[in-house]
């Protein structure tokens, strides 16, 4: 992005805020009183980024929403992947791996039991991942051959949090998990290391998302799954485009 932006001969100034919702609201303030004319973010929480996104609006800034939605109509524009459809594919990615639709293991009597990690309840992507994923669960959950065991938020995708989530989540389920929905790589390799210490790892189907390259390794050591891949290379010339076209 900022090459592109540069190379159409613009001052790029950024920062990263780390995780951290009140550091990105005064990042955002202080680049407003540096007198920017756009502003491309990343929200880390889409609601308390409002804060600082309204009054970078009201200063006559154009804000882009980039890849997560921030829950405001001052933005100019919002822009990110099909993230259901993301979250579609990582359920028929975990299914497939399973032997759905086709096998006749998983019955009333035996139903599939399955974990969905829902992730950040400050990123609105997460809520739509788990709208997709359900698109494909549910129609199993109404013939009674898929058992959802657990449906939980891994709080700001942290790997560290999954651990012990899925860690809890085992030792609730005595093991007895055969798959598990989760919405990108760092947090289903984060699940890996609690399924990897009980013998699961490369047994129970797990999704991701991103590509990392973690992620991929892990792919290939034949723990995870399957990752999707949303395409940088896609979404930035776009943005960088809108941006361009608005000022």
């Amino acid at each position: 992005m900022r090459g592109l932006l540069e190379g159409m001969g613009y001052e790029v100034i950024s920062s990263e805020a780390n995780h951290d919702v009140k550091l990105q609201n005064d990042q955002i303030d202080n680049m407003v009183s540096q007198g920017i004319k756009g502003l491309l973010v990343v929200a880390e929480d889409g609601d308390a980024v409002v804060t600082s996104v309204d009054k970078a609006a009201d200063a006559g800034v154009k804000v882009i929403a980039y890849d997560r939605l921030i829950k405001t109509s001052k933005i100019a524009a919002y822009m990110s992947f099909d993230n259901v459809e993301v979250g579609r594919q990582q359920a028929l990615g975990v299914m497939t791996a399973m032997g759905l639709p086709g096998s006749t293991e998983w019955t009333k009597d035996n139903p599939m039991k399955v974990v969905q990690l829902a992730d950040s309840t400050t990123d609105n992507n997460a809520t739509l991942f788990t709208k997709g994923q359900t698109e494909i669960l549910q129609p199993y959950v109404d013939k009674g051959t898929i058992e959802i065991i657990a449906q939980q938020g891994v709080e700001n995708w942290d790997p560290a949090n999954a651990l012990k989530l899925m860690e809890n989540l085992l030792t609730a389920a005595n093991n007895d998990v055969d798959a598990v929905v989760a919405s990108n790589d760092g947090t289903a390799l984060g699940a890996l290391q609690a399924m990897k210490a009980q013998g699961l790892a490369g047994k129970t189907p797990i999704s991701g998302q991103d590509a990392t390259a973690d992620g991929s390794n892990s792919i290939v050591k034949g723990e995870l799954t399957g990752s999707i891949l949303k395409d940088i290379r896609l979404l930035s010339p776009l943005a960088i485009d809108v941006v361009d076209k608005l000022l």
